[in-house]
Order: structure tokens, then C-alpha cells, then sequence
């Protein structure tokens, strides 16, 4: 096992007595709605709490990456509402 789980080995594996470290990437897919890998962070999710996880790690930088992508999109949105309207 590389340390890197697929969708389909996430779901094989048992994270009993486990702590998980996540990446910027999955916590994205789960908070946008448009995208379409957030059903399975979902799905992932439930099965980590089934199973009992206790922890869910994110780094320092990992949250700091979320928030960047987070306030780029928030000023891409405001740039899109002003050129709509002028």
C-alpha cells in the first residue's frame, strides 16, 4: 500500500482504531457542490464515522491551501457579479 488510497480501496479497508490524514483536494470536493467527487468524500466519510475514527488530521498546510482556493473562488464569484452587472 502506497499511503495513497483509491475510492474503491478506501471503501475495502478497515479504519477500525485508525487516524486519517486528509489532503486540500478531498476536503474541496466535499464543501463544492458542483463537484462531482463530493458524493463519494460523502460516502467516505459516513463509512469513517460506521467504523468509528476518532481523528481526521488536516495540516497546517493543507488548511491554508483550502483557504486560499476558498478566497480565490469567493473572488472570482464577486469579479463574475460585477462584470453581470455593469
Amino acid at each position: 500500500m502506497s499511503g495513497i488510497l483509491s475510492f474503491n480501496e478506501i471503501m475495502d479497508e478497515d479504519f477500525k482504531q485508525a487516524s486519517v490524514y486528509v489532503d486540500a483536494c478531498f476536503c474541496l470536493a466535499y464543501i463544492d457542490p458542483l463537484d462531482s467527487r463530493g458524493d463519494k468524500v460523502a460516502e467516505i466519510i459516513d463509512k469513517w464515522s460506521s467504523e468509528n475514527v476518532e481523528c481526521v488530521y488536516i495540516s497546517n498546510h493543507v488548511m491554508s491551501e483550502i483557504v486560499n482556493n476558498l478566497f480565490k473562488s469567493n473572488i472570482l464569484y464577486i469579479l463574475e457579479l460585477y462584470h453581470t452587472n455593469t
